[in-house]
């Protein structure tokens, strides 16, 4: 692959990594309740920068159904 295709998929596979993330803290919280919830908030606003980080590199690219995908999510 070249620069401009990688460009292209790093927003949205961010995204969809993050969301998979997300999904499976929330099942292992649920599975192991003896974590401590402070860890599973700190996880879970780590993920929230995750996200935030990959909107403003989906903005930022040049391409326009990527920009406009991530501004509708």
């Amino acid at each position: 692959m070249n620069e401009k295709n990688l460009s292209r998929i790093n927003p949205l596979a961010l995204t969809v990594s993050l969301v998979i993330a997300a999904f499976l803290v929330l099942v292992l919280s649920r599975l192991f309740q003896n974590v401590n919830l402070w860890i599973v908030i700190a996880i879970y606003f780590l993920i929230d920068i995750g996200f935030i980080v990959a909107m403003v590199i989906g903005i930022k690219t040049k391409i326009k159904p990527v920009v406009i995908l991530k501004c509708t999510l």
